[in-house]
């Protein structure tokens, strides 16, 4: 499985109930990884094309893929790299981070 940020939230929001800080606290202490992680993972693979992952991405709304080669983890594919190929495949200019 994996841990995203959007499944950290998600389970923070749900403490948002708790009563009080003590139960907060507790129920922090007691939450397991394998309550919060995501068991359903969507895989690419290197020699997988673009736009075949920008696909899986869309279509089941995800941020990033795990990229697998003969069932290892190779690498992790996100939103950010795929906007960077895109820009890079349009020949768009550079800019600084704020500019």
């Amino acid at each position: 499985g994996i841990i995203t940020d959007r499944d950290i939230h998600l389970a923070l929001q749900s403490l948002a109930s708790c009563p009080n800080l003590g139960e907060v606290h507790h129920r922090l202490e007691d939450l397991k990884v394998h309550q919060v992680m995501i068991r359903e993972l969507h895989t690419t693979t290197p020699e997988s094309p673009l736009a075949e992952a920008v696909n899986l991405c869309l279509r089941h709304t995800i941020g990033a893929l795990l990229v697998l080669q003969d069932r290892t983890l190779v690498g992790i594919i996100k939103k950010m790299d795929l906007l960077r190929a895109f820009r890079d495949h349009l020949n768009v200019p550079q800019t600084r981070a704020g500019g």
